[in-house]
């Protein structure tokens, strides 16, 4: 399969190779969390406001 230099030296690669796709993972969960959470809170004004009866299109309340 392998030859030369890397023979028997490619399970070093593993250990820097998984780091860095679990930091990837880690920082997409972290990012999508954040953003679920301001949508969410954006989603509960609105509709708040269209519960009291003020629609306001300038806060970006298009419901």
């Amino acid at each position: 399969m392998v030859t030369g230099i890397a023979q028997g030296n490619m399970v070093w690669l593993v250990i820097p190779f998984s780091v860095i796709i679990s930091w990837m993972y880690t920082s997409f969960g972290q990012v999508g969390e954040s953003t679920e959470i301001l949508l969410k809170e954006m989603l509960m004004m609105c509709l708040f406001r269209k519960y009291l009866g003020v629609f306001y299109l300038a806060n970006n309340c298009f419901i």
